[in-house]
């Protein structure tokens, strides 16, 4: 089961039910690493193609740097000269047409309210203003899903019953299945004040967050139908019929992302995985450090002794008296 989002009760009237909610969908999309990729001259390195390794004599590199070496297979060895080098980067903030950078800690917030004109708000303007979660989810009304448009509908999520609320819960979906109505409530979590679509469906209530009136986009432009003949309508209407059915979500997918996860698999599995070290951390061999560990302590214990008699303590008393 998904992570809670949301755990309050849920009114309308006087009952409530203590509920939870889980997110029961997310986008889903193939994250990169940003990488700066240093081109080293063909003289910094030697070796034959495809165990190519950067010249002991050439510059060190540094922990986040992790040389790699590529070419086509139909490159031969003495063409292969397209050593890189990878390492990981950082964002750094910097004033427009300047050198210098910023420490995140002098960054405030600003409002534009005209052609470059700002306006600074402070954090401690707005804490006060930031509301805070509600432990209530507020039944407000009851309305039919298909006065709804989808256009509104933000984010999905599973309401699911806590312990001791089953009865009013199941109490609440059923009555909403036979009557046809779905209910619209308001609800306040992460610091964000939602209105929220509750429907039910054949396991359980579905809640739906909404989006805001003025967050919807105007039309641009109106289409104008006029000059529709009826013939052309109906020759759509014919081609909407052929291709009517049943709606199978699973029959779609992202094929983008199917793609680049497809493409990445034949890369790890041709061994063209890329592992640059982090930034600040070097990577130990566990079995090396304790190799190396116990050969210090070996040559530790095995350290030559002191042979002959021991010094007398006279002349140290004697340097001692000196240093006084």
């Amino acid at each position: 089961m998904s992570a809670t989002v949301w755990k309050g009760f849920l009114s309308f009237g006087l009952v409530s039910v203590p509920v939870r909610l889980y997110a029961a969908a997310r986008s889903k999309s193939v994250h990169f690493n940003r990488l700066y990729r240093r081109r080293m001259p063909e003289a910094e390195t030697k070796g034959d193609w495809p165990g190519l390794t950067a010249s002991r004599s050439g510059p060190e590199l540094p922990d986040n740097v992790v040389p790699i070496w590529r070419a086509p297979a139909s490159v031969s060895s003495s063409d292969a000269a397209s050593a890189t080098q990878l390492s990981r980067v950082t964002q750094e903030f910097r004033p427009v047409a300047e050198e210098s950078r910023i420490d995140p800690a002098d960054l405030v917030k600003g409002y534009e309210y005209g052609p470059n004109q700002y306006v600074v708000v402070e954090n401690s303007e707005v804490q006060h203003l930031i509301p805070k979660t509600s432990s209530t989810m507020d039944l407000r009304q009851f309305v039919k899903l298909r006065e709804v448009d989808p256009i509104f509908f933000e984010r999905s999520y599973y309401v699911s019953p806590e312990a001791g609320g089953e009865q009013v819960y199941s109490l609440l979906s059923e009555a909403m299945r036979r009557t046809g109505y779905c209910g619209v409530a308001s609800v306040t979590m992460h610091r964000r004040q939602h209105v929220v679509i509750l429907r039910p469906n054949e396991h359980r209530i579905l809640a739906h967050t909404m989006y805001y009136t003025d967050e919807i986009r105007a039309v641009p432009d109106t289409v104008q139908t006029s000059a529709l003949s009826e013939r052309e309508l109906r020759l759509a209407e014919a081609y909407i019929k052929a291709l009517a059915g049943p709606f199978r979500p699973e029959d779609f997918r992202d094929e983008f992302r199917a793609s680049l996860e497809s493409l990445i698999g034949d890369k790890v599995r041709a061994e063209e995985a890329i592992a640059p070290a982090p930034l600040t951390t070097k990577t130990v061999d566990i079995m090396q450090a304790l190799q190396a560990s116990l050969k210090q302590l070996q040559a530790t214990r095995q350290s030559p002794r002191r042979i002959g008699p021991k010094p007398s303590a006279a002349p140290r008393r004697r340097r001692r008296r000196e240093v006084k």
